[in-house]
């Protein structure tokens, strides 16, 4: 009996090792692809609106961006930033990642961007939409997984 007691914890355990071992998968564990959106508020007295989607993977993010209810062909800068909070100052990426927003003549504008940067659903991102000399906050929405 106090040999049985032993013997099966032991038992056990090469079984559960054994399971372990007999895994051949030699693939590398990749995050799956995230999707994430947010609303474009309007700040300051502004009046511009929109939306952004992107799509996370392993190498960085893809994001297209859509405004309107802006001034009739009239630039903004924009991008993605870390934090909750509409920080001008933490953008992810390069500017360059960025093209400018240019809006036709019914105030809209659209652009896209990929950035080599992974987005973490355990971590609060935002977008935020500027004057094209980066200094006035014009929209900001904060991302929210889809996942």
């Amino acid at each position: 009996m106090l040999l049985s007691r032993k013997i099966l914890p032991a038992l056990c355990l090469l079984g559960i090792l054994g399971l372990a071992a007999c895994d051949s998968s030699t693939e590398p564990l990749v995050p799956e692809p995230l999707s994430w959106s947010a609303a474009l508020v309007p700040e300051a007295g502004a009046t511009l609106t929109g939306s952004l989607s992107a799509q996370s993977s392993d190498t960085g993010f893809t994001s297209a961006i859509q405004v309107e209810d802006g001034a009739e062909n009239a630039a903004f800068l924009w991008h993605v930033g870390e934090g909750a909070a509409c920080d001008l100052e933490a953008r992810i990426g390069d500017e360059a990642d960025y093209p400018a927003l240019e809006t036709d003549e019914n105030g809209t504008a659209s652009a896209e961007a990929t950035v080599a940067h992974v987005l973490d659903a355990e971590e609060a991102y935002h977008v935020v939409v500027l004057s094209a000399d980066g200094h006035v906050l014009m929209a900001c929405g904060e991302l929210v997984s889809e996942e």
